[in-house]
């Protein structure tokens, strides 16, 4: 039954540059699913001298879209029931698919979005939610009809809750699944963490957080939140250069220049390639 069950999920990964850490996150993943990997750093090595390679496919991006667009080209190519999201940092337990299924069972699949979590060291908990994390969710392409589920405006950060958001909007039921048989290790799917990367992180959770505001809240709201993270910004960036901190003051250049960015409605245009220290 659980090999029946693991046929009809497809799981997507999306990754830069992900090769140190994905081949970890592959090797937890079940043979009976199909797997697709969508690298938005177009590395054609990135499975160089990977064996197991029969379920997945690679699909190489030459032009790097984000987080949210690249899910969306993995969930158009998805031919199975369910579609898993998951990030290459994440590794899972392979009693964890028995407990997914269970759950699917007990709500009889009258579910948009289970986000599989452990918040608790739970062993496990399924309790409705309004909210779940991107590392780890399984969508189910029944109640999700359209192909394009992210928006991808989001280059990077709140996708996920602009996702679940939306899904509320129109009905749809959220589940959160808390157990102990998921570790996400956090911001290690593209890399070495250095200051070009924290620079592209923080730029980006800057003006996806206005994004999300005047998307879904209106702009008095996002203008309030605006003038909150810019002063702070502003602030962070003169200590920084008081003190001769240059980490300091270069993220918080870049996180002001990402609130001016998106209060404008300017697109998330900053890549990694740009990014000049």
């Amino acid at each position: 039954m659980i090999k029946e069950f693991l046929s009809k999920i497809t799981f997507i990964i999306v990754s830069y540059n992900s090769g140190r850490i994905i081949r970890k996150c592959l090797d937890c993943l079940p043979k009976e699913s199909k797997i697709i990997i969508i690298e938005n750093a177009n590395n054609k090595k990135i499975l160089n001298n990977y064996k197991r390679k029969k379920n997945i496919r690679l699909i190489c991006n030459s032009l790097n879209n984000g987080y949210g667009a690249g899910n969306n080209i993995g969930i158009k190519l998805t031919k199975t029931q369910y579609a898993f999201i998951i990030s290459p940092d994440t590794f899972l337990k392979k009693e964890i698919f028995k407990k997914i299924e269970n759950s699917i069972k007990k709500l009889k699949n009258n579910f948009w979005l289970m986000g599989i979590e452990n918040i608790t060291n739970s062993k496990n908990t399924l309790i409705e939610s309004k909210y779940v994390g991107g590392h780890a969710m399984l969508l189910n392409l029944k109640k999700l009809k359209k192909k394009k589920v992210f928006d991808e405006n989001y280059f990077l950060y709140n996708e996920e809750i602009d996702l679940c958001l939306d899904i509320k909007k129109k009905g749809g039921k959220i589940f959160s699944l808390d157990t102990n048989d998921l570790k996400h290790l956090g911001k290690m799917s593209s890399g070495e963490d250095d200051l070009k990367m924290k620079v592209l992180r923080n730029w980006h959770g800057y003006w996806s957080y206005i994004y999300f505001y005047k998307k879904n809240y209106g702009n008095l709201k996002a203008n309030y939140i605006f003038l909150k993270k810019l002063i702070g910004s502003l602030t962070q960036y003169f200590f920084g250069l008081i003190f001769f901190n240059k980490e300091k003051s270069t993220l918080n250049k870049f996180k002001f220049l990402a609130l001016i960015s998106a209060i404008l409605s300017k697109p998330s245009s900053l890549r990694l390639e740009h990014i000049k220290i």
